[in-house]
């Protein structure tokens, strides 16, 4: 048994496809595989590139999410346990095989501590975890496939353009990969979608097809709110220009994905689809972020996701600014934190801030944070927090009235 485990996307299933052919060729060699001329080799070709396993005899592909029942489990081992006719190999392919239930698994796994010969079982799963792990352990190989390089997929999209016919620049194919996250199955649909309207796959064909938000914007939104102070005339100008060319959702959403990349390139964490001089934008514009810059942006960021008044949150973001703010709940002149001024309703969100800020905070801050926080309360400020009123027992004329 074989298990095939990665991304969606990534060919987990014509690779099984194209083990079948090599199990079934009739004329293998041992050093260049199948022959690509015999009658099984030609009608697994048109399997492979189409999915239909009508013709095939000995090979059934199962698509486990349509069919996840212990019933169809039993039927294809019930298969299994009958010899091809022509003495060759049966093969079965499971696509999804996670989504199988637990019964179903327990059954397959009980016909695996007797497999009948000359079957091959190949599983596809993006979730192996939800697998049984008897079943992982009775498999003789186990291949992980993962995402292509940008380069790999780029020049996959290029042969496929040569092949056709169709104009492309290599940055137009740079925008079709990161459209497709990567993934080839993705970015074969993209680059199918900018050819389909614009016959050719150059940059700006790619942007507007595949309305891609180009980096240059959400430099420019963040060079606007960098200033000190912030220009409200220019920064409103932008929205507008934004809004006029764009959804605003899908701005913020992009804009996400942006400071992302941006946090992982200032950690020095590869990111596909960057070259040099992009990688150093990224690093010089956050390096302007502290920490808690970072936290505070990305909070703002996700709560206006899912707000229903995005374009008043980005116009708020012009007077308010994107670094992180003291807190609204804290007296700055006293060090103390005015808990009589606090609801009940707003409880949850002070925590939240505050939780945000403790491992925001530097060592440094922390220490600070903790000396100017450990100084005594004198009795009267003490009485006042708890709206009480101070006793004094060596003074008879002390009533303790407004207890």
């Amino acid at each position: 048994m074989l298990l095939f485990q990665g991304h969606a996307g990534c060919g987990k299933t014509t690779l099984a496809r194209l083990f079948a052919k090599e199990y079934l060729c009739e004329n293998r060699d041992e050093e260049n595989g199948a022959c690509g001329e015999c009658y099984n080799c030609k009608m697994l070709e048109e399997y492979i590139e189409t999915g239909n396993s009508g013709s095939l005899m000995n090979v059934r592909e199962i698509d486990v999410t349509d069919s996840s029942r212990k019933q169809d489990i039993d039927e294809m081992l019930e298969d299994a346990s009958i010899p091809a006719y022509d003495g060759s190999w049966k093969i079965f392919i499971l696509d999804e095989c996670h989504m199988m239930s637990n019964a179903a698994q327990n059954r397959l796994l009980k016909n695996l501590e007797e497999p009948a010969e000359k079957v091959l079982m190949i599983l596809c799963t993006t979730d192996p975890e939800k697998l049984l792990p008897t079943i992982i352990s009775r498999c003789q190989y186990i291949f992980k496939v993962t995402k292509p390089t940008q380069k790999e997929l780029g020049s996959l999209l290029a042969r496929v353009c040569k092949q056709e016919g169709v104009k492309y620049d290599p940055r137009g194919l740079s925008l079709v990969c990161v459209k497709g996250d990567f993934v080839p199955r993705k970015s074969l649909v993209a680059l199918e979608q900018v050819v389909r309207e614009k016959g050719s796959v150059t940059y700006e064909d790619a942007l507007e097809v595949l309305n891609i938000v180009a980096d240059k914007y959400f430099f420019t939104f963040f060079e606007l709110l960098l200033r000190d102070p912030i220009s409200i005339f220019d920064y409103i100008t932008f929205i507008g220009k934004i809004k006029s060319e764009m959804d605003l959702r899908h701005f913020v959403e992009s804009l996400i994905a942006f400071t992302l990349r941006g946090i992982y390139v200032a950690n020095g964490i590869h990111v596909e689809g960057l070259d040099r001089s992009e990688i150093n934008q990224y690093r010089v514009l956050f390096s302007k972020f502290t920490p808690g810059d970072i936290a505070y942006l990305l909070d703002l960021l996700l709560a206006m996701k899912s707000s229903q008044d995005i374009e008043a949150k980005l116009l708020l973001l012009g007077y308010r600014g994107i670094l992180r703010q003291p807190s609204a709940v804290t007296e700055e002149k006293d060090d103390l934190l005015d808990v009589t001024k606090i609801k009940a309703a707003d409880e949850k969100s002070v925590g939240d801030k505050n939780y945000l800020q403790s491992i925001t905070m530097t060592e440094e801050d922390k220490k600070s944070f903790i000396e100017e926080r450990s100084k005594p309360v004198d009795l009267n400020t003490l009485a006042t927090m708890f709206r009480g009123t101070k006793i004094d027992f060596n003074n008879p004329s002390s009533t303790g009235e407004g207890n």
